[in-house]
């Protein structure tokens, strides 16, 4: 009778075993981080006048990260520690943002000049004179620089020596302005950009002739085309700041479809969608060939940097609010991360590593690193 019982009894603690090992958690919760690895003040002095817009979109490079605040100076630090490595001093500082191409990097800055300096050192290349300040972010395409300073006025210089190749000057008669100006593209034989008068055109990337133009936004107050554009190859998509997201024909400026909202930074082009940051405060995602909402989100504090893509996520700035971090598909907000006065610049995302870096509307550089953990895990009924 005992060894029936002892039998009985080793039979339940077996079926228990086996059952737990079936009812082990299968499903995990994930949590999203936000980690910072340092942080960096940029200006040697404090800013007592008024607001300036720190908008460059840091440069990174494995070794270096790139910064140029509104204030007084370009700056670089180690990538890694955050050390400080280089400085140059530049009166008023660098709004537009800049290009990398090898070790040299191009800027136009608000001092009157455009520069070429060694990305190691900091040491100049060349530089210059444009007598106004620059305001766009420059575009270096087989040799030649090309950048509209604040005048609108293009220009087209050799990479090498910072000889003029040509210029086109656009005048302006409005009084009304954002402050910014078009990055330009290169498709084919053409260079694309718009102006602050509200137009957009084609010009021959090696004469700066015109070859077509379109009048986007002659009714609004600010008819700025300062939003750079972007290309699919197939077809170009720009903003004017009070006016409306176009898509156009690169052959003949043709519309074919236009969303009546406004913006100030380009779009971001992920596969078939279009994410867009309006100027009145919204996120939205588009069907990029016909330019129909998918979703909207409103409740932007401020103005919405470009967004960034990784592995899902939807990452932007506030240009008075926090670094906000969206599931692309749900549009639920995953995480976000708070600098205090605001974000606004694009920020740089290392799609490798999730290492992220941007500048706060104060001139502080952040360096973050994005990550999920598992929480914890959940049992199959839960």
């Amino acid at each position: 009778m005992s060894w029936r019982i002892v039998s009985l009894l080793g039979t339940l603690i077996l079926l228990t075993f086996v059952s737990g090992c079936s009812l082990s958690p299968s499903i995990e919760k994930k949590r999203f981080f936000v980690k910072r690895n340092w942080l960096r003040s940029t200006p040697e002095e404090k800013n007592l006048h008024f607001r300036r817009m720190n908008r460059m979109r840091p440069i990174v490079t494995d070794k270096l990260v790139i910064s140029g605040n509104a204030v007084d100076r370009m700056t670089a630090f180690d990538r890694k520690t955050g050390k400080l490595l280089w400085v140059r001093r530049l009166k008023d500082g660098v709004e537009g943002g800049a290009q990398l191409l090898g070790r040299w990097l191009f800027f136009g800055a608000s001092d009157g000049l455009f520069y070429a300096l060694n990305s190691e050192t900091g040491q100049t290349k060349w530089t210059f004179p444009v007598r106004v300040e620059v305001l766009g972010e420059p575009l270096v395409h087989k040799g030649i620089v090309y950048f509209l300073a604040g005048n609108n006025v293009l220009y087209a210089l050799e990479a090498v020596s910072g000889k003029q190749k040509w210029t086109y000057n656009r005048l302006d008669s409005s009084q009304f302005s954002i402050r910014g100006a078009s990055r330009p593209i290169v498709i084919g034989a053409n260079l694309y950009l718009g102006f602050s008068d509200g137009s957009f055109m084609a010009l021959n990337k090696d004469k700066g002739t015109v070859i077509w133009e379109k009048n986007l936004n002659q009714n609004k107050r600010f008819r700025d085309v300062d939003s750079s554009p972007v290309s699919d190859g197939q077809r170009i998509y720009v903003s004017s700041f009070d006016g409306a997201l176009y898509c156009l024909d690169p052959k003949n400026g043709k519309i074919y479809w236009k969303l009546e909202e406004g913006g100030y930074a380009p779009v971001l082009i992920v596969k078939d969608t279009l994410y867009y940051s309006t100027s009145k405060g919204q996120i939205m995602a588009l069907d990029k060939g016909s330019g129909k909402v998918k979703w909207s989100r409103d409740g932007v504090r401020g103005i919405a940097t470009k967004p960034v893509f990784y592995r899902g996520l939807l990452v932007y700035g506030e240009s008075q609010g926090a670094l906000q971090i969206l599931d692309a598909s749900t549009v639920q907000q995953v995480g976000q991360y708070k600098t205090g006065r605001g974000v606004t610049s694009t920020p740089y995302l290392d799609q490798k590593t999730g290492d992220i870096y941007f500048m706060s509307a104060t001139a502080n550089l952040y360096a973050l690193q994005f990550s999920w953990d598992v929480l914890n895990r959940v049992w199959p009924w839960e």
